[in-house]
């Protein structure tokens, strides 16, 4: 009976470690109920992906900026799955007061890294998978503050092989 617990875990753990795997993850914060976030998009490329909001909630064949209401303030970890190509928070953009963290980078293969945290506040990138930048070749520079709040400026050179 021990055995047979313990393989049924171990069956339940690998499937939702490889479902959640490849998915691009986020965490997001609103800090009053009612309040709605918009995860922006670069018009220039082609997407159809399907958003877990984190509250039970999910978007399928979003083709453009996806947006959702959240009822109750709070943080709440976004998944992406599909073609995802870019991430577009701009400093124009609402995200940048909302998008927290970049928890995974899963296994999207990105097409622009152009524009994709900027005047993000507080932000910080927790992944510790590599994403894939194969498709990729431009030069960024980019502001992430580490878990003690020191600026670590850095450069991305990215090149399409």
């Amino acid at each position: 009976m021990k055995t047979m617990k313990i393989l049924l875990q171990t069956i339940i753990f690998m499937f939702f470690a490889q479902t959640s795997y490849g998915q691009f993850i986020t965490t997001w914060q609103t800090l009053r109920d009612d309040t709605t976030i918009t995860i922006p998009t670069n018009s220039m490329y082609t997407y159809d992906y399907t958003v877990d909001w984190g509250d039970g909630t999910t978007s399928t064949n979003q083709t453009g900026d996806a947006s959702h209401n959240y009822a109750l303030k709070g943080t709440y970890t976004v998944s992406i799955s599909g073609t995802f190509p870019a991430i577009y928070v701009d400093y124009d953009s609402d995200a940048k007061s909302f998008l927290k963290t970049v928890e995974q980078w899963g296994d999207n293969p990105w097409k622009s890294m152009k524009g994709a945290f900027e005047g993000c506040e507080y932000f910080r990138i927790l992944a510790t998978d590599i994403q894939d930048l194969s498709n990729v070749c431009l030069l960024y520079t980019f502001d992430v503050y580490d878990e003690k709040d020191r600026l670590d400026r850095g450069v991305w050179l990215m090149c399409r092989r």
